[in-house]
């Protein structure tokens, strides 16, 4: 039980038959890809669609904070304490991610695209904070199980040469979800019901990605130990390999991402709600800046995909880790337009943190 659990995702890659004819392709702002054969391409392209709509979602309570906050009627007091109960609901991912093992990655990912769309389509009718929280919060739990399985998907199929670059184009490309809820943003004073509307619009994409869905193949990692009976019989098994198997990679690996994560994620969800109360913006001013600055930000992911392939994944986030939270100590300090070019370096930082 244990030999499938010991390999690691650089090595459980399984080798495309040789007769499949690779491609590149230019992916214009992204640039040239690698050769990917065309069940490499199918799989790429599908799994970028679960992670463009959990960003959508991600990014829209970022936007929309002061909105929500005044249409729900939340003292400024309550607000941290919502929104950090909302943020937990990452840890019930936990719970849903093993499955994968004993269910299979692609009937995973269908289950969670289904729950996070609808829970974040329920919080379109939420009548109080409440409501809204117990939605968001399993909106984030299936959100969160979604961008994971679709990652391992990937590192699973692609060729370990090219993980890193690949692996920071599918962060890139669902960060358009995050240009797309800037532009509804925009709107937010036209469109019918303001936040309620743009949360409403996240039911749209169901009918679009289910189908979608039914193309992407089952890992072939996950096929083969199904045939050789080495797939686990329940989800714990492969929680208690990783602690006994890598305890000390694993404690540091959830440290890292802890740290990184405590500050980075309240700076930015604060972002939207900071520069229009302290410098006087207006929605539209925020939205511009998402969508023009956030195009630039994302490229973060391409740049440290590239590079961690060359000269590590470590050294790379690392790096990218120790230089972010400096840049946001940058953005709450500026008095004036500075705060605009700190809060792209920053994106650009933290996206390649992430693809590191």
């Amino acid at each position: 039980m244990t030999k499938p659990l010991e390999a690691t995702v650089h090595n459980a890659v399984a080798a495309p038959p040789p007769d499949e004819r690779r491609v590149r392709r230019h992916l214009g702002l992204f640039g040239w890809s690698p050769e990917f054969t065309p069940r490499q391409w199918r799989i790429f392209f599908i799994v970028c669609t679960a992670g463009f709509f959990d960003q959508y979602d991600r990014v829209l309570l970022s936007l929309a904070l002061k909105q929500i906050q005044l249409g729900l009627k939340i003292a400024e007091a309550r607000l941290g304490l919502i929104l950090s109960i909302i943020w937990l609901g990452y840890i019930f991912s936990l719970l849903l991610t093993p499955l994968a093992d004993v269910f299979g990655r692609r009937r995973l990912l269908l289950y969670t695209i289904i729950g996070y769309t609808v829970f974040t389509g329920l919080s379109a009718i939420a009548p109080g904070e409440r409501a809204f929280a117990a939605a968001q919060i399993l909106a984030r739990a299936f959100a969160g199980a979604e961008a994971t399985v679709a990652l391992v998907i990937l590192a699973e199929e692609v060729d370990a040469a090219v993980r890193g670059w690949s692996i920071g184009l599918l962060t890139a490309i669902s960060s358009c979800g995050a240009g797309i809820v800037a532009l509804a943003f925009g709107l937010i004073n036209v469109v019918p019901f303001g936040w309620r509307g743009l949360y409403a619009l996240a039911l749209i994409p169901l009918a679009v990605v289910i189908p979608l869905r039914r193309t992407l193949p089952e890992s072939r990692r996950f096929e083969r130990e199904k045939l050789e009976g080495l797939k686990p019989s329940n989800a714990l098994q492969p929680v208690m390999a990783l602690f006994r198997e890598y305890p000390g990679r694993l404690a540091m690996t959830v440290t890292c991402a802890f740290l990184g994560n405590m500050g980075g994620n309240a700076a930015g969800i604060f972002f939207p709600k900071y520069v229009q109360e302290a410098h006087g913006w207006s929605p539209g001013n925020v939205s511009t800046l998402f969508f023009v600055g956030g195009a630039l930000g994302i490229l973060g992911s391409l740049v440290a995909g590239k590079a961690s392939d060359r000269f590590g994944r470590r050294r790379m986030g690392a790096l990218f880790l120790f230089v972010s939270p400096l840049l946001t100590i940058w953005i709450y300090s500026a008095t004036n337009w500075t705060v605009i070019p700190a809060w792209i370096i920053e994106l650009f930082c933290d996206f390649a943190a992430n693809a590191s």
